[in-house]
């Protein structure tokens, strides 16, 4: 049986005297970020339903419902949200979006848009109401804003702030959501369901009282522990059928969201779902589905994405199920290189060349930031000079995952090495590990597709210039990048990637580069100076600081450096030179810059 229906309505808090964070700070966390409203919604719902995946569970799935309601089915939701306790008595003083009319959205002049968002298969909301408490999922979810608990607490989760949810206020047009659960009653003080509503609004005074902006749609009855409380178990379960949930039994554990006011398009939830979260798909851990207004079920296939091909190609590669054996793939592994610590695994795919007067298309040429629980990060763009297209992964390692985690900011969508959280709770070394993953992501994706150019004289194939061809820092922010020129240089070289070697406190680094005119290269030969230099850097900001001795040695040519450690010879068509590079040990707690540049004699 349902509760008297007069005990359950909106609770807006009163304003704490010694001051604190409105409803409007809340709910306006996430904004600026460089997201659009829906990507941030599929980030936020479907990180929390992968954080909450049950226990043998093999994938979780999520519905996106688009409804429409209209008529008797729009006053029952009308009635039964009590939505008029908001709109008729404070709707003027919570300055609600510009252009909202509170008349026609309480009566039948316009449709009301609802976006359900459902899962399956996962733990639900578990834990105590009013305690923040082991396991205390619901509490937070529902009560708290900004907590940091599961930036504590070691593991893979992807969330760490307690401010994503957010994004499902800052959607609706009355700032409010509704949330049913059902989980384990033995973890959750014997209450297996969960029904409550949640908004976020400006401080205002109402009645002669001030009130902070946070609000509560539950059971108002007075109990010594808190003024409002969820609906518990079958009174809850009857309220989120009211309110429009897919209807659940008590062992049918997960969690229902209903943002309240909301136009949204289901092909934009289905680009969305498989722009940030295709990894899950293909390594088959997550399923969703977007049902439209019409009631039409829509299927994101990433694997069908065109923009997304390569990338899970790349995926495929770092993660070894594809071997990568043609010259079109790359794949580096960051094993303990620069810090003590795995990092990841980068791996990328050459694509077509852009046509003259082709312009990059917002998903090109960019590495997909992950970390172990397979939600896109971030695509990294990193410019190269070239006419190249390319597409690259990097997968964390798990030793670095936390780090990588409390590096992020509240949206989740970046790699700060800056980060305070970072700082507080891994130092120097927090720091380091994040700059060294964007230094050795950025100079291999150079390397690899960097693709030198030449300038050619009209009158000859003389070559007057070659750009750097590889090196293991990446370019200030303010360097310039030299534009790509029309013809291809005359060089191929293969096996660019150096390689870590450690050896009790010690370490120190070889690379064996293979150089040789291209086949298709008219030139009979060409002049080259190579210069090898490994120093170690002064501080995080990569300022290179003393030179180390570099060994080189040749199959084919004599090598003679130079003081400043350059050696040059001649290129001979179908006669490959392979190098030996190898520097003096060092101390492998330090930073190293190790640089190969090559240039015609």
């Amino acid at each position: 049986m349902r509760r008297s229906s007069s005990l359950i309505d909106w609770y807006f808090e009163l304003e704490n005297p010694l001051g604190g964070i409105s409803g409007a700070g809340c709910r306006n966390a996430l904004e600026g970020v460089g997201l659009t409203r829906d990507e941030k919604i599929v980030r936020e719902t479907l990180q929390n339903s992968v954080d909450a995946l049950a226990p043998g569970s093999q994938r979780s799935k999520v519905v996106f419902r688009l409804v429409d309601l209209h008529g008797s089915a729009k006053a029952n939701f009308v009635q039964a949200s009590k939505l008029g306790s908001i709109l008729n008595e404070r709707g003027a003083l919570l300055e609600l979006p510009t252009g909202f009319e509170a008349d026609s959205f309480l009566t039948d002049n316009d449709s009301i848009h609802l976006l359900y968002i459902e899962d399956f298969g996962t733990t639900g909301l578990r834990g105590a109401e009013h305690s923040k408490g082991a396991n205390s999922d619901f509490y937070r979810f529902v009560y708290l804003y900004g907590d940091e608990e599961k930036a504590t607490a070691g593991d893979l989760s992807l969330g760490s702030y307690g401010l994503g949810k957010s994004v499902l206020s800052s959607a609706s047009q009355i700032f409010a959501f509704l949330v049913s659960t059902v989980a384990d009653p033995d973890l959750s003080e014997g209450v297996y369901a969960r029904t409550i509503g949640c908004g976020l609004y400006k401080s205002h005074e109402f009645d002669g009282r001030k009130y902070g902006g946070r609000a509560w749609f539950g059971d108002t009855t007075a109990n010594p522990v808190s003024p409002v409380s969820a609906l518990a178990d079958e009174p809850a379960l009857a309220l989120a059928s009211e309110l429009g949930f897919t209807t659940r039994s008590k062992f049918d554990t997960g969690t229902s969201i209903c943002i309240v006011g909301i136009m949204a398009d289901a092909e934009i939830y289905v680009d969305a779902v498989c722009r940030y979260w295709w990894p899950r798909f293909v390594k088959q851990e997550l399923v969703v589905e977007v049902i439209d207004q019409q009631g039409n079920k829509h299927i994101p296939k990433p694997r069908q994405h065109s923009k997304l091909k390569k990338y899970i190609e790349a995926f495929e590669l770092a993660t070894g199920a594809d071997q990568g054996k043609d010259e079109d793939s790359k794949r580096q592994e960051f094993r303990k290189t620069h810090v003590a610590r795995a990092t990841g695994v980068l791996a990328a795919k050459r694509g077509t060349q852009l046509e003259s007067n082709e312009e990059l298309d917002p998903l090109d040429n960019r590495v997909a930031l992950l970390r172990q629980k397979g939600m896109v990060v971030d695509y990294l763009q990193i410019a190269t000079p070239s006419n190249q297209r390319w597409f690259g992964v990097f997968l964390a390692d798990p030793d670095s995952d936390d780090i990588l985690k409390l590096s992020e900011p509240a949206a989740h969508n970046k790699w700060d090495s800056g980060s305070t959280r970072l700082a507080n709770k891994y130092g120097v070394e927090g720091k380091r590990v994040v700059e060294t993953i964007h230094q050795r992501i950025t100079s291999n994706i150079r390397n690899w597709f960097g693709v030198s150019r030449v300038v050619q004289q009209q009158s000859d194939h003389r070559v007057r210039r070659l750009d750097e061809l590889f090196g293991r820092l990446f370019s200030s922010p303010g360097e310039k990048q030299l534009k790509p020129e029309p013809n291809p240089a005359p060089l191929h070289l293969d096996h660019l990637e150096e390689t870590w070697h450690e050896e009790g406190e010690s370490a120190w680094i070889s690379a064996n580069p293979i150089l040789r005119l291209k086949e298709d290269s008219d030139l009979p030969s060409l002049g080259v100076v190579v210069k090898p230099t490994c120093r170690i850097c002064e501080d995080l900001e990569l300022k290179p600081g003393d030179a180390l001795a570099v060994q080189v040695s040749s199959n084919r040519v004599e090598v003679s450096p130079d003081a400043s450690g350059a050696f040059s010879f001649t290129l001979v068509q179908g006669e490959p030179i392979r190098l030996s590079l190898r520097s003096e040990k060092f101390d492998k707690r330090l930073l190293i810059d190790w640089r190969v540049e090559v240039s015609p004699k």
